[in-house]
């Protein structure tokens, strides 16, 4: 995923909350409390993020691998997320 331009609708973003549990190069690898694994990848949202933080934040899922898929989250910010909502029209006032 580039940008958030390239989210077609609100259904591809999911609210995930997990705990990270290991820091790697370019990406985070974290579990939420039902024991799923994801990988989360770095970006801006994540600057803050390290071993042991426990998050709640909205992102893109994609699954990848050829034998082993994995669950790869794209986290995106709440500001990018109300853009989201005025773009496809789901803002409540």
């Amino acid at each position: 995923m580039e940008s958030i331009d390239d989210i077609k609708s609100l259904d591809d973003l999911t609210l995930v909350r997990c705990i990270i549990k290991k820091d790697c190069r370019n990406f985070f690898k974290a579990q939420d409390y039902n024991g799923k694994k994801y990988i989360v990848i770095k970006n801006h949202v994540t600057s803050k993020f390290k071993k042991g933080t426990d998050d709640t934040f909205y992102a893109v899922k994609e699954k990848r691998g050829y034998i082993l898929k994995r669950d790869v989250l794209y986290p995106i910010s709440s500001t990018e997320f109300e853009k989201l909502l005025k773009k496809f029209g789901k803002v409540q006032l």
